[in-house]
């Protein structure tokens, strides 16, 4: 699936180089206005934007403190404008810019700074979802621990109605013993998800199986 890149421009002509550029590479969302550009973050995933400083009666740097201040932190943005003054580059970085383009710009240059952008991005996701598996096997390991606590008290218990040797109860106390014994060989296998298996398992809603005859 190709990555969404945003091109936030009033000049024509920016877009049809950007379309000759990375028709092949991207889905290209185009935008003249700032008004289009926020209908385009609204309806599509945007991996990568290209923000004009100048627009016409608009102004590149405020909608970028916008889109950051809405908590969009992950989307990298590259200003392009035909200002080389060192004022309008270190603004780009202040407002939370992430690269800096002047025209004419050279089409290859242009490419390899979207290329490592977008790589540092998968970069991140990927640390992140780490940390997001670390954090979950972490909290798994927690709640097995208290689950096992009043597991054992359950036994007791059981041990305890056994001995009464009341027929009755004999069927209700089975249930309960297979019952807490799935529940123990579940958390068993709770103890073992190493990585690997945490990342086969994220998408679903279980995260290890448990299987019906035991």
């Amino acid at each position: 699936m190709k990555p969404n890149l945003m091109i936030v421009d009033d000049a024509k002509t920016i877009h049809l180089v950007m379309n000759e550029m990375f028709e092949n590479e991207f889905e290209l969302l185009h935008a003249s206005n700032l008004s289009e550009a926020r209908m385009n973050l609204k309806e599509s995933p945007v991996d990568l934007i290209i923000l004009d400083v100048n627009l016409k009666d608009e102004n590149g740097f405020d909608f970028c403190k916008e889109i950051r201040n809405q908590g969009l932190t992950d989307i990298p943005i590259i200003f392009i404008t035909a200002s080389n003054k060192k004022e309008d580059v270190l603004k780009a970085f202040e407002v939370g810019g992430n690269d800096f383009i002047e025209k004419p710009f050279e089409r290859t240059v242009v490419k390899k700074r979207i290329q490592t952008l977008l790589d540092l991005k998968n970069l991140q996701g990927l640390k992140s979802q780490k940390m997001n598996e670390e954090s979950a096997l972490s909290m798994l390991a927690t709640l097995s621990h208290e689950i096992i606590n009043p597991l054992t008290v359950i036994k007791k218990e059981l041990l305890a109605l056994r001995r009464r040797e009341d027929e009755s109860l004999s069927d209700i106390a089975s249930g309960i013993e297979a019952a807490v014994s799935r529940i123990s060989s579940a958390l068993e296998k709770a103890k073992s998800i190493d990585m690997n298996d945490m990342s086969s398992y994220s998408e679903g809603i279980k995260i290890f199986k448990v299987e019906e005859n035991e």
